[in-house]
């Protein structure tokens, strides 16, 4: 991240359902972008000497094992959006917070844990960092789509200490709405060889083929674009 603040060791906590499976060598289980992101951002932190934990959704795993550096915490069912497991699940991300005492707890992606953290920030002492990872969650559509959740997330966007966008336009959306923000790329990604290698594929999509990945633009794209190679990759679900 280019954030200053993160320049000097710190001890970091990512709150993501599902980003441990990609750590995981033995799973094969799916995760998604967004988890496969924080997966490959706590591992690079990791190498960097910062202390890293995900604090992850129950699934199996024995709770404090790490894998490839990063620990892994066990926060009961927080991942579900039930009201019901975000309440049992409540006692154990606090436990949590206490034992690993973060100074930064970053979110990737909606969640009204955004705004619970923002509320427990002020008792640990920790500061809560927000990632977008789709428009939705700035431009509107993902509180008209969920109002009572999606109000809660709001509130939690606006009280977050720092805010991160990975487009332009995303951070133009966010100071639409008043709220300063960073904005970086890609969270991780590889120097570009001196010779970029041949290519088979002019245009690849990999996403959930879902409403809000908008796959129908990819297909309007190449519809519009006669004689490109394309190919979708989707999650069989």
């Amino acid at each position: 991240m280019s954030d200053p603040g993160l320049e000097t060791k710190h001890r970091l906590l990512f709150l993501s359902g599902h980003a441990h499976r990609a750590l995981d060598p033995r799973s094969v289980s799916p995760s998604g972008g967004a988890e496969l992101q924080v997966a490959l951002l706590a591992s690079e932190l990791m190498k960097h000497g910062h202390a890293v934990t995900v604090l992850a959704a129950s699934d199996g795993f024995s709770d404090g094992v790490v894998w490839k550096g990063v620990k892994i915490r066990d926060g009961g069912r927080f991942d579900t959006g039930r009201l019901t497991d975000t309440l049992k699940a409540l006692g154990p991300v606090i436990r949590v917070l206490r034992e690993e005492k973060p100074a930064h707890v970053v979110v990737y992606g909606w969640t009204t844990w955004l705004a619970l953290l923002g509320v427990l920030s002020r008792f640990l002492g920790f500061h809560v960092i927000y990632v977008c990872a789709l428009d939705s969650e700035i431009d509107g559509g993902f509180r008209a789509a969920n109002p009572i959740r999606g109000r809660i997330f709001d509130r939690g966007l606006r009280t977050a200490a720092e805010r991160f966008a990975i487009t332009e336009h995303q951070a133009g959306m966010f100071r639409a709405k008043g709220l300063s923000c960073h904005v970086l790329r890609l969270l991780t990604q590889e120097e570009r060889p001196p010779t970029p290698p041949k290519k088979s594929l002019d245009l690849l999509w990999v996403a959930r083929c879902h409403p809000v990945k908008s796959p129908h633009l990819f297909l309007d794209l190449v519809e519009k674009l006669p004689g490109v190679t394309a190919r979708m990759i989707c999650s069989p679900q």
